[in-house]
């Protein structure tokens, strides 16, 4: 995902079909990744994940 910045973050689907950010990735990746963060800007403190709900019926 490429926010507005340039800076990409990267995920992958674990076991669970969830989506947890891949540090490693984020940090190195690209050139512009490397260059945002040595200015000191923020970066994850850990791997977010994001889980899947199951749908529910709005019935």
């Amino acid at each position: 995902m490429h926010r507005g910045n340039g800076v990409a973050f990267f995920y992958h689907i674990d076991q669970a079909q969830s989506l947890v950010m891949d540090l490693a990735k984020i940090s190195n990746q690209t050139k512009r990744n490397r260059q945002y963060f040595a200015q000191g800007n923020a970066f994850p403190q850990h791997a977010y994940r994001l889980v899947k709900e199951p749908v529910r019926s709005s019935l």
